[in-house]
């Protein structure tokens, strides 16, 4: 036997108005036409590379340097006029798929979860130490010989306070996770009578062992904290009934 049931859900969140007549109010980072939950930053779209030197000297900046989109196109970066909301920890939707086989004397449950459309303020991500003067998280960071577009050149004259640091939390949350798989087996009737036990089940459990996402190693379910990680789990069991 196997049988199968699916769940999808959609949460269209949206200030339609504000009290003060305006489209924004900043201080509470509330914008008609977007969910109540917002990131408000400037855009990172990547990191200066060599042979930029001229147009990053224009912004004051160097290649290895963050990159951010100069929203008005004015050839200057400024609060008021270049940040934009970037995302939103809110996903578009949302979707679990449950599956129950049953063979012989065997039997597998497996369910599939996921969630499409969040951006997450990942602290694994931002918690990037670019001065290397103590210990962070491993990052795949910007060298003349590695011209990435992930993370800025280390330099041990910088603090986590240099320029767009902040723009590095923001990640693709979307993830697809097999959250729960059990593996059973149970001992034939016949093999059982003898000795007076009616029903012996052995199995075996495991919790979020397999999640596809762009955050790999972490994962994103959590919502971005790395205080409280999701923890992966493997429960060995038999059920006896007499």
């Amino acid at each position: 036997t196997w049988t199968s049931d699916f769940t999808f859900s959609k949460n269209n969140e949206e200030i339609v108005e504000l009290t003060n007549g305006s489209d924004r109010d900043l201080g509470n980072l509330w914008f008609v036409g977007s969910p109540i939950k917002v990131w408000y930053d400037y855009k990172k779209v990547g990191i200066w590379q060599l042979g930029e030197e001229a147009e990053a000297l224009k912004y004051g900046q160097k290649p290895g340097d963050i990159k951010v989109l100069d929203v008005n196109k004015d050839g200057k970066i400024d609060a008021t006029n270049d940040r934009i909301i970037v995302g939103t920890p809110r996903p578009k939707y949302s979707l679990g798929f449950n599956n129950k086989i049953a063979y012989k004397g065997f039997d597998l449950s497996a369910f599939l979860y996921a969630r499409v459309g969040q951006t997450i303020m990942s602290e694994a991500s931002g918690n990037y130490k670019i001065s290397g003067l103590e210990n962070g998280p491993k990052v795949d960071y910007w060298t003349p010989e590695n011209p990435t577009n992930a993370h800025p050149r280390p330099d041990k004259n910088k603090n986590s306070n240099s320029a767009y640091m902040s723009t590095l939390y923001y990640v693709d949350g979307s993830f697809l996770k097999i959250r729960d798989i059990t593996i059973g087996y149970s001992v034939p009737s016949y093999l059982l009578d003898r000795i007076g036990i009616s029903k012996v089940r052995l199995y075996s459990t495991f919790n979020n062992f397999f999640t596809f996402s762009k955050m790999k190693p972490y994962d994103p379910e959590r919502g971005g904290s790395i205080s409280f990680p999701m923890t992966r789990q493997v429960v060995f069991g038999v059920n006896v009934s007499f």
